[in-house]
């Protein structure tokens, strides 16, 4: 098994779905899966272990981040909301401030992974961000 899909399936497994209907849907019997998957986590752990570089776990962590992502769509949420809610993290804790805004985690997920590419390449909206978070703070 390549290490594309399975990233697509552990990203399906992660989004709640069953290990039966998440194998179904790629048409991989749950044998296989279970030794692939042990095969990989196996060398995963040795890479990360053994060397400065990663290609495979780099590799890997890509491959999820892209199946999260067509799994669902990032929530929808302006710079002002998306400083609120880290502030909120910070404060309350990601459990209750996710569940304030219904959220869930894999929703958080892609959310970072959106505002950490626009943040860093939209300075007005970086701009409004830090200073909708600085306001944030102060109010906690």
């Amino acid at each position: 098994m390549d290490i594309e899909t399975f990233a697509r399936i552990s990203a399906t497994l992660m989004e709640g779905t069953s290990a039966e209907e998440a194998l179904a849907r790629h048409g991989i019997p749950a044998e296989r899966w279970e030794a692939e998957r042990a095969r990989l986590t196996r060398a995963l752990a040795e890479e990360a272990m053994q060397s400065q570089a990663t290609p495979l776990g780099d590799a890997f962590a890509e491959a999820l981040a892209r199946a999260r992502d067509e799994l669902a769509p990032v929530p929808e949420m302006t710079a002002e909301q998306w400083a609120s809610l880290v502030a909120a993290m910070a404060t309350d804790g990601a459990p209750q401030a996710l569940k304030a805004r219904g959220l869930t985690d894999s929703d958080y997920l892609r959310l970072s992974r959106s505002w950490t590419r626009t943040l860093a390449s939209d300075r007005s909206v970086a701009t409004r961000y830090a200073q909708a978070f600085a306001r944030a703070t102060r109010k906690q």
